[in-house]
């Protein structure tokens, strides 16, 4: 799946925009957000708390990314 796919899934599964913050698209990143950030290299997913990063993971591949954001939401 890529980072368009996820954006039109998690709408569909009508996941909360409160919870997920992807590209940095105006969601506060705090109280459990999950993040994932793509740059030109690599793309960084994590769960954001009280101005720290958990799980923080570097990817460069897209679909290993995207499994690992859902996997940190907890949905299938």
């Amino acid at each position: 799946m890529t980072v368009e796919e996820l954006k039109v899934y998690l709408k569909e599964k009508n996941v909360p925009k409160s919870e997920y913050n992807i590209n940095d698209d105006g969601t506060h990143k705090d109280l459990g957000t999950v993040v994932l950030e793509a740059g030109t290299a690599a793309i960084c997913v994590y769960v954001a708390e009280r101005n720290e990063m958990y799980d923080y993971k570097v990817f460069t591949g897209e679909s290993d990314a995207v499994d690992y954001f859902l996997k940190l939401m907890a949905i299938d």
